[in-house]
Order: structure tokens, then C-alpha cells, then sequence
């Protein structure tokens, strides 16, 4: 969704300066850097505690968020075997 609304963003701001334009951008890319830091976070704490119940889950949704469903599966199906013990 972001590539194509960027790319979107791109040709309509080649007709000239437009301030709402560029907030949005602004705000896709505070959004997509909060995104960023957030993974890195959840698979360090994942790397610290491979067993971490919260950890699994917490990286395995937030993947499932971002539709990045194959990665998930791999947190979720972990966090369902933790849940078990």
C-alpha cells in the first residue's frame, strides 16, 4: 500500500508544491520508521528469549499486521507450542 501511494504522491506532486502532499509523505515515513524499529525490537527480544511466549506472539501479530503472513507463521505456530507447556 505504501509503494502505491507513494508512487501516487510522486506524480501529482510534479504539478507543482502541494503542502498536504507533503505531510502525508511526511507521515508514511514516520510511520513506516516507527514500523522498522518496532520489528527490529520484537526479533531481539525473540533472539534474547527464543522461548518468550510474549515475544513470539508479539512479532508473529505484528508481522500479520504488516500482511507479511509467511513470517508470521513461523512466531505463531512457536507461540501456540509455548502456550502448550
Amino acid at each position: 500500500i505504501f509503494a502505491e501511494v507513494q508512487s501516487r504522491m510522486a506524480d501529482a506532486s510534479k504539478d507543482g508544491n502541494n503542502v498536504a502532499i507533503e505531510e502525508l509523505r511526511s507521515s508514511m515515513q514516520t510511520v513506516e520508521l516507527a514500523c522498522s524499529r518496532a520489528e527490529k525490537f520484537f526479533k531481539q527480544a525473540v533472539a534474547l528469549d527464543p522461548s518468550s511466549l510474549s515475544a513470539q506472539r508479539g512479532l508473529g501479530l505484528f508481522l500479520v499486521e504488516r500482511r507479511r503472513f509467511k513470517d508470521a507463521k513461523e512466531h505463531l505456530l512457536r507461540a501456540l507450542e509455548l502456550c502448550k507447556e
